[in-house]
């Protein structure tokens, strides 16, 4: 998945539906390692219409919908740290300006390991991950991964595709009905939509496709004044210096 993070495009692509917080924030260190918070916020009636949604979905649409808090459960979270080198660090779910929300925090050794822990609490195939160019430098970006690190897929599960008219005919039409008045509720909340994503390197930056640079710190965000052309440009890329550190990272492939 190539945007933001596999997280943010299930909400991008859904609906863009408002009312919804998501700051993730990476912290690497000079040996590769580093720190990941995440607070993720949805107020109910928003949760609610995503469930309804999901439940009369038309034609190409993502039968999984956005993820819910109880797709971050803590009890998930622990299990998939197992399967990897990254130790879930602090775990608060609670309420906060009428949202329910969870935030946790997670340590890790490189940032693969942390996208795989990612990946498979949302079943997903991609991920953050840091490799060495040839010039000694570092690259973050996004990368496919291995099937052995991603969940478990569904067997004989299909991927969505886009209606044809063959689906809209066969569609019931209460159903078109319901969903299309579900969409509406969540456009006409989408003025409160907060997403963002911060990322801090351990070297020099030299390039990179943020939208915002605070030293170190690359910052891509969503909110009601750019979710219409954001996720076009949404895939982050860092290139840093390699000088003074000692990460274990695999090679940039040609």
């Amino acid at each position: 998945m190539k945007k933001l993070t596999a997280l943010t495009l299930i909400l991008l692509s859904f609906s863009l539906a408002g009312c919804v917080k998501m700051h993730m924030d990476t912290i690497i260190d000079k040996d590769g390692s580093g720190t990941f918070t995440m607070t993720y916020a949805m107020a109910p009636d928003v949760a609610q219409a995503f469930k309804e949604l999901s439940e009369t979905s038309m034609p190409g649409q993502d039968q999984q919908g956005a993820p819910t808090l109880d797709d971050f459960s803590k009890e998930k979270l622990e299990e998939n740290c197992k399967k990897h080198d990254v130790k879930l660090t602090k775990f608060e779910r609670g309420t906060a300006d009428g949202k329910d929300q969870v935030t946790f925090e997670m340590k890790f050794k490189s940032l693969q390991d942390l996208s795989a822990v990612l990946s498979s609490t949302q079943g997903e195939k991609s991920g953050l991950g840091l490799f060495k160019m040839a010039d000694g430098n570092y690259v973050l970006q996004e990368y496919d991964m291995p099937a052995e690190e991603t969940a478990a897929e569904v067997e004989g599960e299909v991927e969505p595709g886009e209606p044809d008219a063959a689906d809209m005919q066969n569609m019931d039409p209460q159903a078109m009905q319901k969903s299309m008045e579900v969409m509406g509720k969540l456009m006409a909340s989408a003025s409160q939509l907060d997403i963002a994503m911060r990322i801090t390197v351990p070297g020099e930056v030299i390039s990179n496709n943020a939208m915002r640079q605070e030293g170190n710190t690359l910052i891509w965000e969503i909110n009601s004044s750019n979710m219409m052309t954001a996720s076009g440009g949404m895939e982050p890329e860092i290139v840093f210096s390699g000088k003074g550190l000692k990460i274990s990272a695999p090679p940039l492939a040609e």
